[in-house]
């Protein structure tokens, strides 16, 4: 089915091949910088078939918000070790995650030197889980390091995307605003893993987050899921309905349903491998939600590993009413026009003085 799907996008001219950065790279030391906002998955997916170079089982599909955005800073340093600052502050569980995905970034591009990564995520929030942060991170840091190796010429958002994934699957269509689609499926040619954009207007969606927290680790769910009696058919349906996008088009209200359906689906199959990702005010808003929908089918929600959810809705209007009847102001989020390929001054001398430390 991974085969089928590939063929259908080459042939709708929707996915096609990417050039990596020619030559050697680039050991000087200077300064990659990233941006990157968090990924909102409407055909979502969960557990990796090959688990060192994070190949999933399906293709998914996403868009890019505003409720966090992510800025990177990478360059080379002389130890024997990776650092990572996380908001200036060393963190053991990012540089865990940074060093497996360095270490296979090292293997595939055959550089045998170690790197410093300063890490800035601001927050439309207080705290979270759900709001896929990982993305950002993945994508920014993909960035920071392409761009600390590479000349700006010879990358693509394609290749970058390659990087990300080392660091989170979600993290390949963090790197593109928008919507994008990332394809992957077992076995597949690591370096034929990656996303790329999907042509779908969604730019007049008014959109209200719901933040809340858990203590649930995507990593645990990624984990868990697959040994759920439930994860065939799931997958199956993600490959059912990207075929029919292929054969119809990429409908918005279609897939927002199908983002919808998918997020119940994903809850379904978290709590069938004995994870909760619900909390009791998620449950309350969903309860709330449903209620609303009975009248006004033109909103929908996205949930992902988490208990934080997005409303969406066509109209303004209908979005005020539902925080009304919920009794609940939600964020107000939007689609980021544009991802910056411009350091920040402030954030890249603060990065400078943390590379210089001892």
């Amino acid at each position: 089915m991974g085969e089928k799907v590939r063929k259908g996008l080459i042939k709708a001219d929707i996915l096609t091949d990417y050039r990596p950065p020619e030559g050697e790279p680039d050991l000087s030391g200077r300064v990659g910088f990233g941006e990157a906002y968090p990924s909102k998955a409407l055909y979502k997916f969960l557990g990796y078939q090959n688990v060192d170079l994070h190949i999933g089982f399906n293709p998914s599909l996403s868009f890019v918000i505003d409720t966090s955005v992510c800025r990177a800073y990478c360059r080379l340093n002389e130890r024997d070790h990776d650092r990572i600052w996380f908001n200036g502050e060393r963190n053991p569980v990012y540089e865990e995650r940074g060093r497996i995905a360095l270490n296979a970034f090292r293997k595939i591009w055959n550089v045998n030197r170690h790197f410093d990564f300063a890490v800035f995520l601001q927050r439309n929030y207080e705290k979270a889980k759900g709001l896929s942060e990982s993305s950002a991170v993945a994508a920014a840091s993909a960035w920071a390091l392409a761009r600390c190796l590479f000349d700006e010429k010879d990358l693509s958002r394609e290749f970058v995307s390659t990087l990300a994934r080392l660091v989170s699957g979600s993290g390949t269509r963090s790197v593109f605003g928008g919507a994008s689609m990332w394809i992957t499926y077992p076995f597949m040619n690591s370096q034929d893993s990656y996303a790329f954009p999907v042509n779908i207007d969604l730019k007049d969606l008014k959109m209200n987050v719901y933040p809340d927290s858990l203590s649930i680790t995507t990593s645990n769910a990624h984990g868990n899921a697959t040994n759920s009696i439930f994860f065939e058919p799931w997958v199956q349906n993600k490959y059912n309905w990207i075929m029919n996008d292929l054969e119809d088009g990429f409908s918005r209200n279609r897939l927002l349903n199908r983002g919808m359906i998918d997020s119940l689906y994903l809850h379904s199959l978290i709590y069938s491998s004995g994870l909760i990702s619900f909390s009791s005010r998620s449950l309350d808003l969903v309860s709330k939600y449903s209620e609303f929908r009975k009248k006004n089918e033109a909103i929908w929600f996205v949930q992902d590993t988490g208990p934080s959810l997005l409303i969406i809705a066509e109209d303004e209007k209908i979005l005020n009413d539902f925080s009304n009847f919920s009794g609940r102001n939600g964020i107000r989020t939007t689609i980021p026009e544009k991802i910056s390929s411009t350091q920040d001054n402030e954030l890249l001398k603060r990065s400078m003085e943390l590379f210089d430390s001892k």
